[in-house]
């Protein structure tokens, strides 16, 4: 992950501080401590945006986005996705990137909130690639869910499954979860599967 880091900072052509900025980038996602929202979360996003880069307007923008996405994340709270892109945008500034270019990665990183349709065509990029990893195999996106758990430890079985039954309910309500034509043909009935099943696993325990 590191070299990657470096190269996306070379391809960018602000990698002075490449090296102390992916320390940064380490510690944040290490803290508190997370069972998904990490750098494993952050590599299978890659693992996603490599296979469909060409369809995107500026990759690399896109990948610096994802980079920070979930740089701060704790379990619960709604400003995390904003926390993320100003740090997110403090780096920008600090390789050399312009306002624009800066304000145009806290867009990307404030779309994987998730709470409205992504309008433009990067933007609908990175909130499927975010949301890719409910179109894995039935083995992985198990252990995705019990990650999850994990990371909400302090609630109890009866309010996690309350809640995250209902958060699963209003995704499968969507007319659809991907916006991006790939995705919706390639992933969607897939996550839709994923998430059903899930939801019957909660139900079953209530």
């Amino acid at each position: 992950m590191r070299e990657r880091w470096q190269a996306l900072c070379q391809r960018l052509g602000g990698d002075a501080d490449a090296a102390a900025w992916f320390t940064i980038l380490e510690s944040l996602h290490a803290t508190p401590p997370r069972a998904y929202h990490n750098l494993d979360h952050i590599a299978e996003c890659f693992g996603t945006l490599d296979q469909v880069k060409a369809n995107l307007e500026n990759a690399d923008r896109v990948e610096f986005a994802l980079w920070f996405h979930d740089c701060i994340y704790i379990p619960g709270r709604s400003d995390n996705e904003e926390r993320s892109a100003q740090i997110a945008s403090v780096c920008a500034r600090a390789l050399g990137h312009s306002a624009e270019w800066s304000a145009e990665v806290v867009n990307l990183i404030m779309c994987t909130r998730h709470t409205t349709p992504p309008v433009d065509n990067d933007a609908k990029w990175i909130v499927d690639i975010d949301m890719s990893i409910l179109a894995t195999s039935a083995e992985r996106y198990q252990k995705y869910a019990a990650a999850i758990r994990s990371e909400f430890g302090f609630v109890t079985d009866a309010q996690f499954n309350a809640g995250r039954a209902a958060f699963i309910k209003g995704l499968l309500s969507r007319p659809a979860i991907y916006h991006t034509p790939h995705m919706k043909a390639d992933r969607e009935a897939l996550a839709r599967a994923n998430l059903a099943a899930e939801v019957k696993r909660l139900e079953s325990q209530a």
